[in-house]
């Protein structure tokens, strides 16, 4: 609820503060200016947010490939003459 200006208040309404406290004044609404400046350069700082957190984050390439026979996915064999008894076999 807003009250007049009481006394010699600079601004035209004040609003109650917390019981037991002296009233504080209403803020000012912003000028047209203000606003406008505001509304035309939100988009930009949205963007250039967007564009940091896209070029943050780790690129993921995924693509369909024919899967090679399973032998190419295995470690070559031991050289000859290895002991193979202390090996695991997965």
């Amino acid at each position: 609820m807003l009250y007049p200006a009481v006394g010699n208040a600079t601004h035209a309404c004040v609003a109650p503060g917390p019981p037991g406290s002296l009233e504080r004044p209403m803020p000012r609404r912003p000028t047209a200016t203000s606003r406008w400046l505001t509304a035309l350069t939100w988009p930009v700082g949205v963007s250039l947010t967007s564009w940091d957190y896209m070029w943050r984050s780790t690129p993921l390439h995924r693509r369909e490939v024919a899967e090679p026979p399973a032998a190419r996915h295995l470690p070559p064999p031991f050289p000859a003459g290895v002991d193979e008894t202390d090996v695991l076999e997965v």
